[in-house]
């Protein structure tokens, strides 16, 4: 079984060798006799490949052979093979390895094992490729330490045995998979797989004991001429060092930037060749294209006296394609013409055109026709309405097998099979009838509005347009006078607003106070260039701001504000269409419910996230980076100077926050139910490719008008469900399933917390992006977005791919085959970033129901609270109860507050409700004194909810809130509360005897004190909103519902 398999061997390498080594062995291949032993030697097999498939198990073994896999081995395998045999077999001998002297084992030399490459997109230009290209770039990469050698301490200095591990580098954790908890062996997160660990004071001066340092370098790379997409740059062994590893190498994936002159096709290149109608008769000599090296292609037509060149006539240039890139040959370019005829008034007179019709060909022959009419025709027609859903037209469904079954004799007129029995009807032929139908319908709708003389007022499928009530009433010519009168006195015409053109609204939600969203005040320009293009008027129009840095005392008071307000414009103006340019937290929501109450067309427009930002060429993230420069600053580790100039860094640019925060979550989700262009959530604010999609979202939603396609017919319970799987494999924010449910009762959904649990729980983390994961938001984008996480969802038969989007598609449609090509930022879903990654939904004495994001549990969260293996997944500890952030931030560094490392934090006075509107203030950090011992995190539970930045673990939105008589408001100091992640409980560990008494003296006192409104509209929210379990909505706002279609009139205004 020795598989000569090199120690620097690729997953995919191993993975065959496993295939093959388990093929030879498997029971099922051996006489009955043998069977025994095959099973014991399949099974051994399994485990080698198990531990040299995981990165972090063949690191143990690298380091500590079979001795840190339950000692000598699995003692369920009795006298079989030994492991250790079976691995040094695989690898075709691995001598030296963990400190064991060498193994058995035939085969070649062993090599250091290789670290990992770093794969790398690289876009070339089309003139780059045909020419070939040297660049050089400055590289920052990690290099063993030159003072320690790697080793991480001082020369003379020894390590001490880790005590966590008990010095074997490795240690045994529970984890969930699926219902069940099981044992694995993991890297000690304390020694790093080691064993062992240098002492502060004994730690490399250089590296910190980390041993590799950055060094920068100058890198070259050489692009060759006639490389092509997807050839490899491969720089060898520029990868970052790793100690007792051979380096790997940076590997640069060319992409082709498209080209606006040039197509390519292996070496040849195709270009248009524009010419004249007086050129293609009488022909020229000129410079027809300028190549790629900058040389202009001259080209004499005609060769011979009478060639005529034709339209779609093509010219093959031999020799001018693309380079080869192993010779000196060269590929051809293909000209294809394009006969540019004249305008319609070219002509400058009768006899000159009469002149014309002499010296060209003349015409066949009249037909002759005993019966002739005289026909009117439309000089603008188009095939596209050719045969109006016959299949035979082009637009029926066609069924693949037709060709491979010989069709049945069925008698004349009859549907029977030709035996007199009836037929089964086909689903595609019923859909192929049925699509014949709606588009009879469309015509005879459109003939009928032609009839009564109100075309103009009506879209081509012939529902009338909302603005026609306004621009075209003519029962009331006086108000329809008033209601156009002011809208000409900015450059409008009358001609305009009655011509039945689609008015749609840009609501405008970018401006000063609202920096996260104020790019699209640029991108409404290319949205209205989108809405003229594609035949519609737009009126821009202001929402109200929603900036969740900047408004107090929280922004989430506003979304039911900006709500509110945006419903009555897009119901009381000529809107038939509106597109909602969303962005910050907050505003993708509330636009979103106020297009579901009055449920007219909408398309959502993203304002993209900001640039990746970086603080001493690490990676930092806007808004994670907050919360980790409180902890440095309350540990004493940074001052206030640079607690500002971090935080500062991880916001470069226009845009919203480039982590999975709420932000980028709610455009992803918005994408993800239909309501904005495939791939559009994830572009950064500054790519050209933002300015791009708002151009086509300006077309989208004149289309979408047309077809009358509303955000009822696109956020269906299917729709949401997607959402739902979709915010757990990209990480998504806790504030998630209060804006989703939310949008989902304005819409008359039923959509609630249970089924984010049922629904979203069991699927894995596929995106990797801070707060959860490494990258941030360009890397997201490059990866593919949403697009490319909802492909591998799709494929795990996770979602429900017949769901219509804004397009017109459906999402499979849409999603099938977008697969990312960076595995790392967008994983497979057998190979997640973690796996069973969604929300819980709690409950218990302490509240009715919270939720809690798995996904950011670190692990050494994980190993101080859920990993006893006595009572998995579940812990009890003393409180410490918080009356709000004033409190926390006046008590949490005081030496009389009794906050130890196992203490459970408790916010209240938090929720929509007690703060108002729900704070974002249940993540707190421990205090300074022991994140300075290295505790980083403590348990958090509260009624008020937190950044969906923030990677902390803690319990939240719980409902109901201490404001709303929840027992939130009774817990005290000391009062012991137990959580039970596996029974999704939370409770308080007293009598219920003594809980009532508490409630009681509660009420007597006049409830859970909260802080006086301090505006009208603050007290009017506390009156009608409804909890966060709920989704925060204003109680009485529910039940108004597809308004346009409900009241499609209002009255008139004078």
């Amino acid at each position: 079984m020795v598989l000569e398999i090199e120690r620097n061997a690729s997953k995919d390498e191993i993975r065959k060798a496993y295939r093959k080594a388990a093929l030879a062995s498997h029971p099922d291949k051996v006489p009955e006799e043998e069977r025994e032993a095959a099973e014991i030697k399949f099974k051994t097999v399994q485990q080698a490949y198990d531990i040299l498939y995981d990165e972090e198990k063949r690191h143990l073994y690298d380091t500590h052979g079979m001795g840190a896999f339950n000692g000598s081995g699995d003692p369920g395998m009795g006298a079989g093979p030994d492991l250790d045999d079976i691995l040094a077999q695989m690898f075709g001998g691995m001598g030296g390895m963990g400190g064991m002297g060498g193994m058995p084992g035939g085969g070649r030399p062993n090599k250091p094992r290789k670290s990992p490459n770093e794969e790398q997109k690289y876009e070339v230009s089309l003139e780059d490729l045909y020419k070939g290209r040297t660049v050089k770039f400055a590289s920052t990469k990690n290099v063993i330490c030159s003072l320690c050698k790697g080793k991480g301490g001082k020369e003379k200095a020894q390590a001490k045995k880790c005590s966590t591990c008990d010095g074997q580098g490795f240690k045994e954790v529970l984890t969930r998979m699926g219902p069940y908890l099981t044992q694995q062996t993991v890297a000690c997160s304390v020694c790093k797989g080691d064993g062992s660990f240098f002492s502060p004071k004994d730690k490399c001066k250089k590296c910190k004991g980390e041993k590799t340092t950055e060094e920068r370098k100058m890198l070259e790379i050489y692009i060759p001429r006639g490389a092509k997409e997807g050839d490899k740059i491969v720089l060898e062994g520029e990868a970052d060092q790793v100690p007792g590893q051979e380096p790997g190498d940076i590997v640069f994936h060319i992409v082709e930037i498209e080209h606006p002159t040039f197509r390519r096709a292996g070496a040849d290149l195709t270009a248009t060749l524009d010419i004249t109608l007086a050129e293609a008769l009488a022909g020229f000599s000129r410079v027809v294209v300028k190549h790629l090296d900058g040389r202009g292609i001259e080209i004499t037509h005609p060769k011979k006296p009478g060639q005529v060149l034709h339209p779609d006539q093509v010219l093959k240039v031999t020799g001018e394609g693309m380079p080869h890139k192993r010779s000196d040959a060269r590929g051809d370019l293909y000209l294809v013409v394009n006969v540019k005829f004249p305008d319609d008034k070219w002509t400058p007179s009768p006899a000159e055109l009469e002149k014309l019709r002499e010296i060209l060909p003349k015409p066949e022959p009249p037909i002759q026709s005993d019966v002739v009419d005289e026909v009117e025709y439309d000089p603008k027609g188009d095939l596209e309405d050719f045969g109006a859903g016959d299949p035979r037209g082009g637009s029926g469904w066609e069924d693949d097998d037709d060709d491979e079954q010989p069709a049945q004799q069925s008698c004349a007129g009859c549907s029977c099979d030709g035996n007199g029995k009836q037929a089964p009807a086909d689903i595609e032929d019923c859909q192929a009838e049925l699509q014949a139908l709606r588009e009879k319908t469309k015509q005879l709708e459109s003939k009928l509005a032609k009839l009564t003389g109100d075309a103009a007022s009506r879209g081509p499928a012939g529902h009338p347009l909302r603005s026609s009530r306004w621009f075209n009433n003519e029962s009331n010519p006086g108000m329809n006078a008033l209601y156009i009168e002011r809208y000409l006195n900015y450059g409008l015409t009358r001609e305009e607003l009655m011509s039945g053109k689609p008015v749609i609204g840009i609501a405008q939600s970018g401006s000063d106070l609202s920096p996260c969203n104020r790019h699209h005040l640029e991108l409404a320009k290319r949205v209205r260039e989108g809405i003229r293009s594609a035949g519609g008027i737009a009126f821009e129009f202001p929402t109200h701001p929603i900036q969740e840095s900047g408004k107090r005392p929280t922004a989430c008071l506003d979304r039911n504000l900006a709500y509110l307000s945006l419903v009555e414009i897009l119901y009381g103006y000529p809107l038939d269409g509106v597109v909602l340019l969303t962005g910050c937290d907050k505003t993708t929501p509330a636009c979103l419910m106020a297009a579901t109450t009055v449920n007219i067309p909408a398309i959502c427009l993203n304002v993209g996230p900001m640039l990746n930002g970086y603080h001493k060429n690490e990676l930092v993230g806007s808004g994670a980076i907050v919360w980790k420069a409180r902890e440095l600053f309350a540990a004493g580790e940074i001052d206030r100077e640079e607690f500002m100039d971090l935080v500062s860094r991880g916001a470069p640019s226009v845009g919203h926050c480039n982590t999975m925060g709420t932000a980028m979550t709610m455009n992803s989700l918005a994408e993800a139910l239909g309501m904005a262009l495939p791939g559009s959530a994830a572009i950064p604010a500054p790519y050209r490719e933002r300015g791009h999609c708002a151009y086509e979202t300006g077309v989208q939603i004149v289309e979408m008008v047309r077809e009358d396609r509303k955000p009822s017919d696109i956020m269906t319970r299917g729709a949401f469900e997607n959402a739902i799987v979709v915010n757990t494999a990209i990480g998504g924010s806790t504030n998630a399933p209060i804006h989703i449910n939310a949008i989902a009762k304005h819409i008359g959904v039923d959509v609630t917390l249970e089924d984010w649990d049922k629904i979203g729980f069991g699927i894995p983390l596929l995106v990797n992006l801070l707060p959860a994961g490494e990258h941030l938001g360009e890397e997201y984008f490059r990866a593919g977005g949403v697009p490319a996480v909802m492909a591998e969802l799709l494929d795990a038969g996770k979602l429900n791919s017949d769901v219509l989007t804004c397009n017109g598609r459906t999402m499979g449609d849409n999603v099938r085959g977008q697969n990312s090509w960076d595995r790392d930022t967008i994983r497979p879903y057998t190979e997640p970033v973690m796996e069973h990654a969604g929300f819980l939904h709690l409950k218990g004495s302490l509240f009715d129901s919270a939720i809690m994001k798995t996904c950011v549990v670190s692990s050494e969260f994980r190993q101080k609270f859920l990993e006893n293996p006595r009572d998995p997944n579940a812990f009890e500890g003393a409180v410490v109860v918080f009356d709000g952030p004033e409190d926390y931030h006046r008590r949490i560094e005081d030496n009389e507050t009794p906050v130890d490392d196992c203490t459970i934090l408790i916010m209240r006075g938090t929720g929509p409700l007690g703060y108002p509107g729900a704070a974002e203030v249940v993540n707190m950090h421990p205090p300074g004194r022991l994140l300075r011992q290295g505790v980083h995190s403590l348990p958090c539970i509260g009624d008020g909810r937190q950044s969906g930045t923030s990677g902390s673990p803690s319990i939240l939105n719980a409902s109901p809130e201490a404001a709303a008589g929840g027992n939130l408001a009774v817990l005290r100091d000391g009062d012991k509360v137990r959580v039970d992640l596996n029974k999704r409980r939370v409770d308080i560990l007293i009598s219920e005897d003594e809980l009532q008494k508490r409630r009681d003296n509660l009420k007597a006192k006049g409830g859970y004190p909260t802080p006086e409104s301090q505006t009208p509209w603050q007290e009017l929210f506390r009156k009608e909103t409804d909890q966060l379990s709920e989704g925060m909505v204003l109680r009485e706002a529910v039940k108004y519902q597809r308004v346009a279609q409900r009241w499609p009139e209002p009255r008139d205004n004078h």
